[in-house]
C-alpha cells in the first residue's frame, strides 16, 4: 500500500502501478526502449518486493492519481478483515469473510495458466467465517462454514467464442439495491 501524503488516501501499489503504466502504455506517446521497460515490469507487478516499487516509483515519478500528491514508501498491508472474536470483543482475529477473494488476489496466475486467453472459469472450495457472538449447531448460524465458488472471466469487448450466439440474446434478470 501507498499512502497520498497529504490527504493520507491509500492505494494498492501494484494496481496504481499497473493502471499507471497502462495509461501510459495506452496513450502511445513512448520511446521503443519505454515501452518495452513499461511493458516488462506490468508483466511483473505482482511480483515486485517492497524496495522493487518503492525504486520503480521514484523513477517513473509516479503521484497519487486523485491529487498529483507525492506518495509514501510502500508498506505491507493485509488483505484480511480484521475482525473481534467473541462477546468482549477483546481478542482480534484476522479470518477470510469469502472464498473468492483469492480467485481475484490471483487472477493473472489464472490467465496465464490459461494461456492469457479469456474465457475461462475457476473454482475454488475453502472456509468462510462469521464473528457470531453465540454460534450454534446448524446450518446457518455458525462461525466457519465451507464455501464453493465458480467464477467465470470473459472479455466484454470479444465476442467471437464460438457458443456465444447460443447465449447472445438472453438477458440476467439483474436488479438494483432498491428492487431487491
Amino acid at each position: 500500500m501507498v499512502k497520498d501524503l497529504k490527504t493520507g488516501q491509500g492505494y494498492r501499489a501494484d494496481k496504481l502501478l499497473a493502471d499507471w503504466l497502462e495509461s501510459k502504455l495506452d496513450k502511445g506517446k513512448l520511446k521503443e526502449n519505454e515501452i518495452a521497460e513499461y511493458k516488462k515490469i506490468l508483466i511483473n507487478v505482482d511480483s515486485l518486493t517492497k524496495e522493487e516499487m518503492d525504486t520503480t516509483f521514484k523513477q517513473l515519478k509516479i503521484k497519487a492519481p486523485d491529487t498529483g500528491n507525492e506518495l509514501s514508501p510502500a508498506e505491507p498491508f493485509n488483505l484480511m478483515f480484521k475482525t473481534e472474536i467473541g462477546p468482549s470483543t477483546n481478542l482480534v482475529g484476522y479470518l477470510r469473510p469469502e472464498t473468492a477473494q483469492g480467485m481475484f488476489v490471483n487472477f493473472n496466475k489464472l490467465a496465464e495458466f490459461n494461456g492469457g486467453r479469456l474465457p475461462f472459469a475457476a473454482a475454488q472450495i475453502g472456509l468462510g467465517f462469521r464473528n457470531e457472538i453465540a454460534p450454534r449447531n446448524g446450518l446457518v448460524r455458525v462461525r466457519e462454514f465451507q464455501m464453493a465458488e465458480i467464477e467465470h472471466f470473459v472479455d466484454p469487448q470479444d465476442k467471437s467464442h464460438p457458443k456465444f450466439k447460443d447465449v447472445a440474446h438472453m438477458k440476467l434478470p439483474l436488479y438494483s439495491r432498491e428492487h431487491q
